[in-house]
């Protein structure tokens, strides 16, 4: 069982997020059922984490356009740098678990000096996540916001 969350969303100059399934203790059996919910096609291109590549297999057989995301030393610090370059971002009002997650999401802060450190905070993070995931290609490569499709996570 593990914790799953799924969102979709269109990167243009600002990144739309407008839906997101998101589940606690899901079987791997139940995961089709939670993309399902925020895919309109199996087709379109689903990140996910590497660290679980017997889920990837499983939704792989199973027909959907899944891959690992690719993780290197500094990923999570790069993905959010990428996050916060789009002019905007962009949550559907019912996408409740992504804005609690934005709305949460922060850095360490030095107890001594209240300073606040370049160390993110391991937590209020699946959703977000998932959005990295998604746009790992375009975060590892750099590639401008403008010229991207639709991004699955």
């Amino acid at each position: 069982r593990d914790h799953v969350s799924a969102v979709t969303g269109y990167p243009t100059k600002r990144l739309y997020i407008d839906r997101e399934a998101v589940g606690y203790g899901v079987e791997i059996t139940e995961t089709p059922n939670m993309l399902d919910k925020v895919l309109k096609d199996k087709r379109y291109k689903v990140g996910a984490d590497c660290a679980r590549p017997e889920t990837i297999s499983y939704l792989a057989n199973l027909g959907y356009n899944i891959h690992g995301a690719k993780k290197w030393q500094g990923s999570v610090e790069d993905g959010i740098e990428f996050l916060k370059g789009f002019e905007k971002i962009v949550i559907h009002p019912s996408c409740v678990h992504t804005i609690q997650e934005f709305t949460r999401y922060g850095y360490k802060i030095d107890k001594h000096t209240n300073e606040i450190l370049p160390i993110v905070v391991d937590a209020y993070n699946h959703c977000i996540d998932a959005s990295r995931y998604a746009l790992d290609d375009m975060i590892k490569k750099k590639t401008t916001i403008y010229d991207a499709g639709v991004m699955y996570g």
